[in-house]
Order: structure tokens, then C-alpha cells, then sequence
């Protein structure tokens, strides 16, 4: 269907379904942003704990302990052993002799590594000790030299603590652009609603009167059987009935905007035929004169579509052809043939052309390079082609002043 039951129930309450999303994705990323806070507290939790620790660990030792010893291990099998952040130790000379987090085998020497091993631990020690990432791990007294440096860089969780106001900020501009999105999604298809209640409203209305039409027309038709010889008279009886039946199959289709349709297989060249037959007798031939030319390769090939919604489509195409040929005349050439399990219907005309910057939007709702008119036919067309059979509709080519070409395409399903 052009716009479906199952769509409209969605739209039913658009104002509850946008209050909820706001609702409920607040309480979502307030929960999500606790969550993520919690989580990187946590990781600094054993870190805060390190020097506290340590002061405890050295004022439990008394004046006869070893404590220069006992520290030293306490803080390689405690802290160095637990940390999470990249850590370097060198000698004095800067020669790596232990280290962790930095991606490359710690349980091997440091003369034991590749060759892109070591420069590659060369170079994070380098950015360490440029970002002033370094600390005397220790150092005597006696000569006052340095034994053993510690070069160090941000842990993980440092990192995700530096990033998470822009996580929470890029959290919050994502939903509320999904929001407005949702917001302006609802308000294009409230529209769309709307057109389908002003559609089905406009069927009801023609049908009193063009159930009328037929049967005054009927009655006439009668009357010049029975009384009148005039051929002339009784050709205008027959388009008088032509002209009110195809009012009528107009009141039809717009009856069918928003309601199921069923595809069966027709012979399309036969409804294309017959949109043909029925504009070439009210096509002007004396000033201006317009002549329609079909030339089809799909004859008795039936395709899957609804006839009255195909022939709407390609009737737009049409009269929009005439519409642009009104003041010069021609040719409008249809040409309809199969390839690559695809039906192209091609609609060539004469007439004013559209321009290249039209040539897009000359399918949107409103638009039109008439003077007069709303500018939906091709906008209808664009949606019975595209939304219901899944095909396209587009301009092949268009020059102004010389013609259009436009193409519509519908795959076998």
C-alpha cells in the first residue's frame, strides 16, 4: 500500500511515542553515565590506595629490619606487579631493565629483544621522559649519584577519564539528534496521514456525483439511440461516458490511498495503451498540435502490478508531457521494454524542458515548474513507483527549450 495500516498504527500517538523516547533515554543515560563513572572510579581505586600503603608498609618496620630491602620488594611484588599503567625501569644510563603495560615481552632481557623490539622501547621510554613522566626511584647517599630511574604514562583508566566528557557530550548530542530526527519524522508523516484522510474523503465526495453522471449520461444515451441519427451527437454521448468513467476510475484511486493493495498480473502494454488512446483524443490538432507515439516491445508479457495506481503513474507522466508542450507542440514518444528482469517505461517529450537544478526536486511534494498547480503528480508517481512496486522514476535527460526524457523502472518480484 501506498502508506500502510501498520504505519499508521505507529503514527497513532506520535506525541506519547516522543515523550517516552526523551523519558526513557534520559533515565537510560543517566543510568549508563553512573555506570561508566563507577567503573573508571574503580580502576583508580587500587591507585589511591598505593601511597597510604605504602607509608603503613614503611613505619611497620622497626630499626633492626632491613627496611631498604624490604621496601624495595615490597614495591616490585606489590605495587610495580599490580599496576596497570605503562612502566619503564632503567639503570643509570637509561638502560631499560624491567618493564610492563608497554606491549613487548617483559620476562625477556632487555639485550634479548629484537631489534624493533628494543627501538620500540626505546621510543616509549623517550615519549615518557619527554611528557616529564619520570621519577629517582633510588638514590645513595655516599656519592650522591642516581642508581635507577622509573619513567612512567597514563594508565587506561586515566586516559577513559580524560575522554569521558566527550563520551558523555557525543552520548548527548546522539540522542537528542535522534530525537529532533524522530520529531520531524513524525510531523512529515502526520502530513502524509493528512493526505491520505483528504484522498479517501475526496473518493467518498466524487462518488454520489459521478454515480449520478452515469446514469444522466445513460439516460442520454438512450434518448440519441432512439431519436437521433446524428453520428456526430452520439460520438459526444461516448466521450461524455469515457470522460465520467475515467472520473470515476480517478475517484477509485485516490480511494486506494492507504488501503491494501493487491498485485496481480496484467498485460501492461495494454493499460498503457489504453492511457494513450484516451489523451489522443482530447490532444489539440490544429494550433500547437501535440501527437502521442507508443512504441512497445512487451506486448501479451504480463507484470505483477495494480492497474489502476500503474496507469495513474504513467498518466502524470503523460499529461505532464502535454503540460510542457502547450505553447509549441510535437511528439511525446512512450517506449516500454523489458531487460534485466526490469519493465522500463520511457516518456520523451518536446516541450519546455527542466532545467538541471530541477531536476531532482521536480519529484518532491510541491514542487513544480508550472505556473498553476500543487506540483503533485510527479510527486505521486515518484511515490506509487517507488514506495509500492520498489522501482525508480527519474529524468534520464532534459535540456530547456528542447524536452525531457523520464524513466520509470519496476523490477519483477
Amino acid at each position: 500500500m501506498i502508506f500502510g495500516k501498520q504505519r499508521k498504527k505507529i503514527y497513532k500517538y506520535p506525541n506519547l511515542l516522543i515523550k517516552l523516547y526523551f523519558a526513557v533515554g534520559s533515565v537510560l543515560l543517566f543510568v549508563f553515565f553512573i555506570i561508566y563513572t563507577n567503573t573508571l572510579l574503580s580502576s583508580f581505586r587500587y591507585e589511591a590506595q598505593v601511597v597510604p600503603n605504602l607509608f603503613a608498609r614503611f613505619f611497620s618496620y622497626s630499626a633492626e629490619d632491613d627496611w631498604e630491602s624490604l621496601l624495595s620488594q615490597y614495591i616490585f611484588e606489590e605495587i610495580i606487579a599490580n599496576i596497570e599503567y605503562p612502566i619503564i625501569l632503567t639503570d643509570q644510563h637509561r638502560t631499560p631493565l624491567y618493564w610492563k603495560n608497554v606491549g613487548i615481552d617483559e620476562n625477556r632481557p632487555f639485550h634479548a629483544l629484537k631489534h624493533e623490539e628494543q627501538y620500540s622501547l626505546i621510543n616509549a621510554l623517550s615519549k615518557m621522559e619527554s611528557d616529564r613522566n619520570m621519577i629517582f626511584l633510588y638514590y645513595t647517599t655516599e656519592n650522591d649519584s642516581i642508581i635507577n630511574y622509573a619513567f612512567f604514562s597514563e594508565s587506561r583508566a586515566m586516559k577513559q577519564l580524560r575522554l569521558m566528557p566527550f563520551v558523555e557530550v557525543a552520548f548527548v548530542l546522539l540522542f537528542v539528534l535522534f530525537g529532533v530526527y524522530a520529531i520531524l519524522f513524525f510531523k512529515r508523516n502526520e502530513k502524509d496521514i493528512l493526505w491520505v484522510g483528504m484522498a479517501k474523503e475526496m473518493a467518498h465526495q466524487l462518488g454520489t456525483p459521478i454515480s449520478s453522471l452515469l446514469g444522466w449520461i445513460d439516460v442520454l444515451s438512450n434518448r440519441v439511440e432512439s431519436s437521433s441519427k446524428d453520428s456526430d451527437l452520439k460520438k459526444l454521448v461516448q466521450f461524455m461516458e469515457n470522460d465520467v468513467e475515467q472520473l470515476r476510475k480517478v475517484g477509485n484511486r485516490f480511494g486506494k490511498i492507504g488501503s491494501e493493495i493487491e498485485l496481480k498480473p496484467v498485460i501492461l502494454h495494454d493499460l498503457i495503451q489504453e492511457s494513450v488512446d484516451y489523451y489522443k483524443e482530447r490532444l489539440p490538432h490544429l494550433t500547437h498540435k501535440i501527437d502521442i507515439i507508443f512504441i512497445s516491445k512487451i506486448q501479451n508479457i504480463k507484470v505483477n502490478v495494480d492497474p489502476d495506481l500503474i496507469k495513474w503513474a504513467i498518466e502524470n507522466l503523460i499529461k505532464n508531457a502535454i503540460d510542457a508542450m502547450q505553447k509549441k507542440g510535437g511528439s511525446i514518444i512512450l517506449i516500454a521494454f523489458q531487460d534485466k528482469n526490469k519493465t522500463h517505461i520511457i516518456v520523451q517529450d518536446e516541450g519546455k524542458g527542466i532545467a538541471k537544478s530541477m531536476q531532482t526536486k521536480i519529484f518532491e511534494p510541491g514542487v513544480s515548474t508550472k505556473s498553476r498547480g500543487w506540483g503533485l503528480g510527479l510527486s505521486l508517481a515518484k511515490r506509487i513507483v517507488e514506495d509500492f512496486y520498489k522501482g525508480k522514476i527519474h529524468v534520464i535527460h532534459s535540456v530547456v527549450d528542447e524536452g525531457s526524457t523520464i524513466e520509470i523502472s519496476i523490477p519483477e518480484k
